[in-house]
């Protein structure tokens, strides 16, 4: 699942396009990624504090969505930081 895991952050940080006033700030979204490969936001588990950075870590698992279709469903909290 680590292997997995690495593959989806990796899709998903490829779409960020993250606020460049965002240094120093962390987000944590919790997703459930189906066994289609489509995604489901559950909810930021973290919250920077940042209204912006936080939409543009929503905004890059939208656009990474669907995701690789994993063995079976799985709960993930993806991080964000600068």
């Amino acid at each position: 699942l680590d292997f997995y895991y690495g593959r989806v952050k990796d899709g998903i940080w490829a779409e960020w396009v993250f606020p460049s006033e965002g240094k120093g700030l962390e987000a944590v979204v919790s997703i459930t990624i189906r066994k289609d490969g489509s995604v489901r936001i559950n909810g930021l588990e973290k919250p920077s504090g940042n209204a912006l950075f936080d939409r543009s870590a929503l905004k890059a698992i939208n656009r990474a969505s669907p995701l690789e279709p994993p063995p079976f469903e799985v709960d993930i909290g993806i991080r964000f930081y600068l």
